[in-house]
């Protein structure tokens, strides 16, 4: 695996969709054709009667998101057992943390019982040496330990949920949550067929910043996502991706996020 810079010329002067071409460009022969290929690519949306909410872990619906979480992950041998019904591994890193949770309850209401969790996805905004990825990584940040990212983790989706317009609206909140955050990037743990599939697939600069190592049952590799090369590169190779990332966002906000850190 080649382990990518954790910071891809951030002060770089080029312009932002320029860089994103260069990319592109420099893409081995072959590559460009899949590429191409899946270039009109568009996600599966959300299906109609299911809702989007985003809580407090404290929250009752929160709480029923966490055991959700649990119940999912244990079946699957990712954590460990517990009393409280909680993925202990993370537990550090519930208080302040964002649960965005599908449901086929009414979005309206504040309470949501467990068998009405869909599926659900935590985001972490903070520095990133404070955040479970960097306890996975050795490289220390050029810029220094307070750039601040987005963690995204405990996906969880019900197993017999058809498609993945589920699992693709959970990405795309937490990638709003973090958006309208402000943050850098994005960072997260995942499997390497989760790299090549949201690379090859959505377009994603996705960006290993160490090599695999054992956690929660199985091999994870601590990757990154940097603005604005995300959506510089995604804009140019998946447009439609890009379209249905940002679509809910103000204008103004989404030409801040094309602006190279120190420029917004």
């Amino acid at each position: 695996m080649a382990i990518q810079s954790i910071d891809p010329s951030w002060s770089a002067e080029t312009p932002s969709r320029e860089r994103a071409r260069e990319v592109y460009l420099r893409r081995p022969p072959g590559v460009l054709e899949s590429l191409d290929s899946l270039r009109d690519f568009d996600p599966e949306r959300l299906e109609p009667g299911l809702h989007t909410h985003s809580t407090d872990p404290g929250t009752p619906l929160g709480a029923s998101a966490e055991r959700f979480v649990y119940e999912t992950y244990r079946t699957s041998g990712f954590c460990a057992e517990s009393s409280r019904q909680h993925v202990e591994e993370t537990e550090l890193w519930r208080p302040g943390s964002t649960l965005h949770v599908i449901t086929s309850a009414d979005p309206a209401g504040t309470t949501c019982p467990d068998r009405e969790v869909i599926g659900a996805i935590r985001t972490i905004v903070g520095p990133f040496y404070d955040l479970p990825t960097a306890r996975h990584v050795e490289q220390r940040l050029p810029r220094g330990d307070d750039t601040v990212v987005c963690e995204i983790g405990s996906l969880a989706v019900r197993p017999n949920q058809r498609g993945i317009g589920v699992a693709n609206e959970l990405h795309r909140m937490a990638f709003l949550a973090g958006f309208r955050a402000g943050v850098s990037g994005f960072c997260f743990l995942v499997e390497q067929w989760m790299i090549d599939f949201f690379s090859e697939v959505y377009g994603l600069p996705v960006h290993p910043l160490a090599e695999a190592r054992e956690y929660m049952g199985g091999p994870v590799v601590p990757v990154a996502m940097w603005l604005p090369e995300m959506l510089d590169v995604i804009e140019v190779e998946r447009p439609l991706v890009y379209r249905w990332a940002i679509e809910d966002l103000a204008e103004s906000l989404q030409m801040r996020l094309h602006q190279p850190i120190g420029h917004r």
